[in-house]
């Protein structure tokens, strides 16, 4: 390699004029081509070095971002096992609330369905009552005697109960 124009004009020759001057202009060569290897061969280390530093960066990057992903992936799935678990307990709750509405209708259906049929029992009962009584009447103002109002010596006491009677038949 020859010598760069800023390295000869930082280290100018030293020139005597003589014969010897050729040869310590060799050995100053030769002694500037050495470093000059030297450098190249620093260059080379420094250069290898920042590859492997380079090399070692990505592979920590790019384990550092496996590791990143995995956990990430690992809170996505927690967070979706949470989000399922509370959705399954919602719907088990809801579950529940609508059997227990179902039960409660059920048997409000039930006593809905008792109380029509006590209803019309009672509206039959009511019907026959009616019905008893107007042939109760009717059998009563037969059977009793009618009073005669030619006797005003008569008892109170009957006479209540053929006014009575006349009152119920309606006469």
């Amino acid at each position: 390699m020859a010598p760069s124009a800023s390295t000869a004009k930082s280290r100018p020759r030293k020139s005597t004029n003589t014969v010897l001057d050729d040869s310590g202009s060799d050995d100053d060569y030769q002694a500037y081509n050495l470093r000059l290897q030297e450098a190249s061969a620093a260059r080379a280390r420094l250069k290898k070095a920042r590859e492997e530093r380079d090399k070692k960066r990505k592979a920590l990057l790019s384990a550092y971002q496996g590791a990143l992903t995995s956990i990430q992936d690992r809170v996505r799935k927690s967070v979706s096992k949470y989000h399922d678990l509370h959705s399954a307990m919602h719907i088990s709750r809801l579950l529940r609330l609508k059997e227990a509405v179902e039960a409660s209708d059920q048997k409000q259906t039930a006593i809905a369905k008792k109380l029509a049929d006590v209803q019309r029992i009672m509206s039959n009962h009511s019907i026959q009552l009616c019905a008893l009584y107007e042939g109760r009447r009717k059998d009563l103002a037969v059977m009793l005697p009618r009073a005669k109002p030619e006797k005003p010596a008569e008892d109170g006491a009957a006479a209540a109960a053929t006014s009575e009677v006349d009152r119920l038949s309606g006469q």
